[in-house]
């Protein structure tokens, strides 16, 4: 009796975990936020609410510093998705011509940018940059360019502009790399015959095929970008004054800073509203096969042309790697060495720095490393739990229609900042701030839509025929998930989980706002070596390089996986 009423409603039984998750942590906070944002309320009078209308929302619209964000924000998205997309393509286009050994280890190298937390790339690039520590200053003014002056108010902006760029085009050349193997090799091959010229194989054929790609990825940078916090957090904290507050900081700053709970509610509204329109823009690619490798005829020409591209993705490698390199000769210098002039290449390496890192009294670095593998783990556990069943739901009995799965990927678009204010009063009221299943729900929560997407790609791969085949044989829909679908789904639930522990290991809004001491990650706890008495930039260094260890590993695992888990398998969903 109970089977055959599991058996009949299973499609709902299927997708209630992830349903009970997103009504939990999503709409419930957001269904808060609106309350606060029509009510006087701050932290400090937060049990007495006063009812004020769209008060809220005339002063946050009103108010030049939340145009200037906003404006910024706006900006910031437009000036870095360009040169991202543009450089990503190029790389892409690059890496495609040749099939040469080693080529997947430098991609994997390519990677290693988008597998490190935002904030502990801003806190890397403040080191680079520092006046007296600083190696890119230094070069950079005795090439008669700015050094440290690049973060003065006349330059900040581009700075920015640049880490993200230097950060995320590796991003946009994953996608694009990896839609470039679609392309099928017999259309340049007719269109040679032809007499097409490689622009005229660019422009009627690479482009128009890969297209959809393009812009999906330049949709998703410039979302990205535009609820940038992390990074500007950590590097400039906003400033000089407000030149750098972007719409993530504004908020931020207006909930925890001024304490004007029912402002900040009010600001996260009105961005809101924007970013779900945007989640009605929808884009579609079509798979294809094939790899355009072109190889010469002559031996030298072919030795010459090999030789070439090596040395040309080397140099791009160091440009995008410079940051981790510097890092970890950082972490090896003894203080004489780091703060040498002009910085020394060549020394003594030293464990001082790691030594402090992991044993210095009131820093316990192993149990903010502890915090954030417990996190990461536990989120990527409860992903795959929740999103794995609800995705053979939406895909095998269309559970939900079109609706409940656009709202549960709109979620992907929409800025974390948003949630922090009602995230902190449900986690308060629940006794799970400071608390590291409290932040495993988050990053659970926030990491949803990316894995949904992929798990329905990887089941609309999968041949109907063989579930069909088991059923036949009188297996029942639980039966075959888990015999059929299961094993046949390990690849793809390997992928999921480790993108989901890499982006829940790098978090750092939630793990901010949320933690005070028990629950510190490793991307909150690098910083604490800034003190009063000044910036311990080896230590920092030594706990980032620590921090990028289970990164790094992962990276050069998953990266074959990447290529096709991140596109094929989400654009087609």
């Amino acid at each position: 009796m109970i089977a055959d009423f599991i058996e009949r409603k299973i499609k709902y039984i299927l997708i209630l975990p992830l349903v009970l998750l997103v009504l939990g942590l999503a709409l419930f906070p957001s269904v808060y936020g609106y309350y606060l944002s029509v009510n006087d309320v701050n932290l400090s009078n937060f049990q007495v609410k006063t009812f004020n209308g769209l008060e809220n929302f005339l002063a946050t619209l009103g108010d030049t510093d939340f145009r200037r964000a906003l404006g910024f924000s706006a900006l910031f998205a437009v000036c870095t998705t360009v040169p991202e997309v543009v450089l990503g393509l190029g790389i892409a286009l690059w890496f495609n011509r040749r099939a040469l050994p080693g080529k997947g280890a430098l991609i994997s190298l390519m990677l290693l940018p988008i597998m490190v937390s935002p904030a502990l790339l801003g806190i890397m690039f403040r080191l680079m940059l520092n006046e007296f520590v600083g190696v890119l200053a230094y070069y950079l003014k005795v090439v008669g360019l700015p050094g440290a002056e690049l973060l003065s108010p006349q330059y900040v902006f581009w700075t920015l502009v640049a880490i993200d760029v230097v950060q995320w085009t590796p991003f946009t050349f994953l996608i694009l790399y990896s839609a470039l193997q679609t392309v099928s090799k017999e259309l340049y091959e007719a269109a040679s015959v032809d007499g097409a010229n490689p622009i005229q194989l660019f422009r009627y054929i690479t482009v128009p095929t890969i297209a959809p790609f393009i812009a999906i990825t330049a949709f998703l940078r410039v979302i990205d970008s535009f609820k940038v916090f992390d990074m500007i957090y950590v590097l400039t904290g906003g400033g000089p004054g407000t030149i750098t507050t972007s719409i993530s900081i504004y908020i931020y700053r207006m909930a925890f800073n001024t304490g004007d709970l029912g402002r900040a509610s009010a600001a996260s509204i009105l961005l809101l509203l924007p970013a779900v329109g945007a989640a009605r823009l929808r884009a579609a690619a079509h798979r294809a096969k094939g790899r355009g490798v072109t190889m010469g005829k002559d031996r030298l020409r072919r030795f010459v042309d090999a030789a070439v591209w090596y040395l040309v993705a080397l140099l791009i490698l160091l440009v995008f790697a410079f940051p981790l390199v510097n890092t970890f000769f950082t972490s090896l210098k003894s203080n004489l060495d780091i703060i040498a002039t002009p910085p020394t290449w060549a020394f003594t390496p030293v464990t001082t720095h790691y030594e402090n890192v992991l044993y210095a009294a009131g820093y316990d670095f192993a149990a903010f490393f502890r915090n954030s593998a417990f996190v990461a783990l536990g989120a990527s556990t409860l992903v795959v739990l929740a999103c794995l069943p609800a995705a053979y739901s939406i895909v095998r009995f269309r559970t939900g229609g079109q609706q409940l799965f656009a709202f549960i990927i709109s979620l992907r678009l929409l800025p974390p900042v948003i949630f922090t204010v009602p995230m902190f009063i449900l986690f308060q009221a629940l006794g799970m701030l400071d608390s590291v299943r409290g932040l495993a729900l988050v990053n659970t929560l926030f990491n949803t839509p990316l894995a949904l997407l992929l798990f329905v790609g990887f089941i609309q791969d999968l041949p109907k025929e063989i579930e069909e085949a088991a059923m036949i044989d009188g297996a029942s829909t639980w039966g075959v998930m888990r015999y059929v679908v299961l094993p046949l789904l390990l690849p793809g639930i390997a992928v999921v989980m480790v993108m989901t522990f890499l982006w829940s290991w790098n978090e750092f809004l939630f793990s901010l706002v949320l933690t005070f001491n028990q629950a510190t990650t490793v991307t909150v706890g690098a910083s604490l070596f800034v003190t009063a008495w000044g910036v311990r930039w080896g230590d920092i260094a030594a706990a980032i390089t620590l921090s990028l260890i289970p990164t790094l590993v992962f990276t050069f695992f998953v990266q074959r996986y990447l290529v096709s888990g991140l596109t094929l398998g989400a654009i087609k969903s």
